[in-house]
């Protein structure tokens, strides 16, 4: 057994013979080979230690993250591009400084190193926000732990506690909300793009989801023929949702009723619950689109440059319409998908009531002051 072994082995290390001296050549053993592996414990050695290189460790995180969450074709695409594109920040900064670039064993990360990267990044990137800087290093510490904790290393993350706070200022000039002249004035200019990027615009602006939540709704997620009036957000065929606090139940108030009722009344597949409410965005990459076509209208049509103002910021603007209206915290979160402080205890029952949630909506639809401007 041992000599078959030994024969096959031979085999699949052979690389050729040296024609001047006849000497057959082998391959270099790898900790990785399983064969290599297989010979070193045959001889009673120990088994080589496996190095896994930053770039094996990338490969495995997103294989292994995309198992976990089943991103469709063009958010995988986009989520691999920026982690591939961290990667590659981190291997220019090590060429420099260990020659070894993506093929870096990650057991060769040490606190101090990282920590100089960080500085690097933030010296190379002066237009880059605190957040943004915060997640490129959290992108490069889930790489890390997945390959540790995979080959089983035991390795102190060198990236942990390394993310800078931002201050006050600049968490609050990273997005903000809406005034109420500026949100007349932006679902005013909604009335000139198509029927579903205005009605993507108004289901944001009255019940506060997000972009992706209203553009990948299907028909059976629309429930207008009940006493209270609502759509269901759930993870569907069309998208999924941030996380599961993000399922809710959100009911429909004012002018966005009506116009989803008129709106269904007449769409081609009203009768086929999983078709999507807005066949033009509501596919993969679609929702990218709708983002740009509201962003314009701001930009072009309101010829606002203020980059802390985006389509998303009706969220925001939610968020201070329920606070101004005195709408319990609790209401808000569920409102907004937000995770209450008690995620536990936040998990029993039902939910709240859709006729407590329409009431608050009603309140916020009509709320015309808003915010500290």
């Amino acid at each position: 057994t041992l000599a078959e072994f030994y024969s096959t082995y031979a085999d699949t290390r052979y690389e050729g013979t040296d024609p001047n001296t006849g000497t057959p050549t082998y391959a270099p053993t790898e900790a990785t080979n399983p064969l290599d592996q297989a010979a070193r414990i045959i001889r009673g050695e120990q088994p080589a230690t496996i190095e896994p290189t930053l770039k094996q460790c990338l490969e495995l995180y997103l294989e292994i993250n995309q198992e976990q969450r089943q991103r469709s074709e063009h958010n995988k695409k986009k989520f691999d591009q920026a982690h591939w594109r961290a990667v590659e920040r981190l291997a220019s900064f090590l060429e420099l400084n260990l020659s070894s670039d993506m093929q870096t064993p990650i057991s060769h990360l040490t606190k101090p190193l990282m920590r100089q990267y960080r500085d690097h990044l933030k010296a190379q990137n002066p237009r880059w926000s605190i957040g943004t800087l915060n997640k490129e290093i959290q992108r490069l510490q889930a790489i890390f732990n997945c390959g540790s904790d995979h080959f089983e290393l035991d390795l102190k993350n060198p990236f942990s506690k390394l993310q800078l706070k931002a201050s006050r200022r600049e968490r609050d000039s990273s997005r903000r909300s809406f005034t109420p002249q500026e949100l007349d004035e932006y679902l005013g200019h909604t009335h000139t793009s198509n029927e579903q990027v205005r009605l993507i615009a108004l289901l944001m602006a009255h019940t506060g989801c997000r972009t992706m939540e209203a553009a990948g709704l299907t028909i059976g997620e629309v429930k207008l023929g009940t006493n209270t009036p609502h759509i269901q957000l759930r993870h569907n065929q069309i998208r999924t949702l941030k996380n599961d606090a993000s399922e809710r139940d959100l009911p429909l108030v004012g002018s966005t009723l009506e116009e989803l009722r008129s709106y269904l009344n007449e769409h081609e597949h009203k009768d086929q619950p999983d078709a999507p409410l807005f066949p033009r965005y509501g596919r993969d990459g679609g929702m990218d689109s709708v983002s740009q076509i509201l962003n314009r209208i701001i930009r072009e049509k309101m010829n606002i440059s203020d980059r802390a103002l985006v389509a998303y910021s009706t969220r925001h603007a939610m968020k201070d319409k329920l606070r101004a209206v005195r709408t319990p915290e609790h209401i808000q979160h569920a409102i907004l998908g937000h995770n209450s402080q008690n995620t536990i205890a936040g998990g029993y029952g039902s939910g709240e009531r859709l006729e407590e949630l329409q009431g608050q909506l009603q309140l916020a639809y009509e709320c015309d002051g808003w915010g500290n401007f």
